[in-house]
């Protein structure tokens, strides 16, 4: 039984993995340029055409993902669909062939039993990921669904898809394609892939230096995502606290979403400490503000790989600073 268990548990963390190369394999074969490849801890970011290595043991992320970006044409529907669909893909196809081997051993073969369960679990990992229904993130059914129907949610997601690819390859949110940008707002259809496309013109807004227009992104991505689980609203809240800071100083607001936003996983210690720093501006503490930006700014020099939102948050970090030595400045 314990055997059993323990061989469960390793083929679903093996069928995970192959999920994730399903996506990558794919991708590629859709003419996608992988950018970032990531499973647990690991990562495998692409640098040219070679990946580079790394470990990010802070992040926890379950599963994995894939970041790509689709090739330039008129239409990029199809080749993101054929990457979405990999995944599931080639757990149904590792499931048929699992199942074939277990037809094929003779009862009592040692292959028998474990590739049934290989068998039971890839499928189940197809399944589960097929499932349009599921609550929170969208699933890679729900999406297929959508691009496959066409209109304004598949423009989005595919838009959504291609302002990643971008971010990742570096190029900051001031330069993202208007385009894009647009049809990723519509459906307003208080969903969380609308939140994430708020999120997206927030930071656009904010590198080009049109803070009120930010701020109702903001706002907006804040009244969708009320609902949804703490770990997903508390990176929202972090950046309506440097909002309310940064934008509209009041500090009384800021403080209150900073709150909501504590002891949440996967936040980004340069984020948390931007949003801390603005808040304590706001009170006028900038020796406190100043001390937890110069770690911010630190921490930010030392990322191996730079996102196009990586350069957003130097900038505003700067910025932060630049304010901070002029609130200190007539007390020296």
């Amino acid at each position: 039984m314990l055997t059993d268990l323990v061989l469960g548990l390793l083929f679903l963390l093996v069928s995970v993995a192959l999920h994730e190369v399903g996506h990558l394999l794919a991708g590629r074969i859709a003419g996608c340029r992988i950018h970032l490849f990531a499973l647990g801890p690991i990562r495998l970011r692409w640098e040219g055409r070679s990946p580079r290595l790394s470990f990010n043991w802070a992040d926890r992320v379950a599963g994995g993902f894939v970041v790509a970006s689709p090739p330039i044409r008129r239409s990029v529907i199809l080749p993101i669909a054929v990457l979405i669909a990999g995944g599931p893909g080639l757990n149904l196809l590792l499931a048929s062939f699992a199942l074939g081997l277990y037809q094929a051993v003779p009862k009592g073969g040692a292959l028998r039993q474990p590739s049934l369960l290989f068998a039971i679990i890839s499928l189940l990992t197809a399944l589960i990921a097929l499932n349009p229904f599921r609550r929170g993130l969208a699933s890679d059914g729900l999406r297929l669904w959508r691009l496959w129907r066409g209109g304004p949610p598949a423009e989005r997601d595919a838009a959504l898809f291609t302002l990643t690819g971008l971010d990742h390859r570096g190029v900051r949110p001031a330069r993202w394609p208007a385009d894009l940008l647009a049809r990723c707002l519509e459906p307003a259809d208080s969903s969380t892939d609308e939140a994430a496309a708020r999120i997206m013109a927030y930071y656009a807004a904010l590198d080009r230096g049109e803070p009120v227009t930010a701020a109702v992104h903001l706002e907006r991505a804040i009244a969708v995502i009320e609902k949804q689980p703490r770990s997903v609203r508390a990176p929202y809240y972090l950046e309506a606290a440097f909002a309310a800071a940064f934008i509209h100083a009041d500090a009384d607001r800021a403080e209150a979403y900073l709150r909501q936003a504590e002891d949440a996983p996967d936040i980004e210690p340069c984020v948390w400490l931007r949003c801390e720093a603005a808040l304590l501006l706001s009170q006028a503490q900038p020796t406190a503000a100043l001390e937890r930006l110069d770690l911010a700014l630190a921490l930010l020099a030392r990322k191996q790989e730079r996102t196009g939102t990586d350069y957003l948050e130097a900038r505003l970090l700067r910025d932060l600073h630049a304010r901070g030595e002029r609130a200190i400045r007539p007390r020296r």
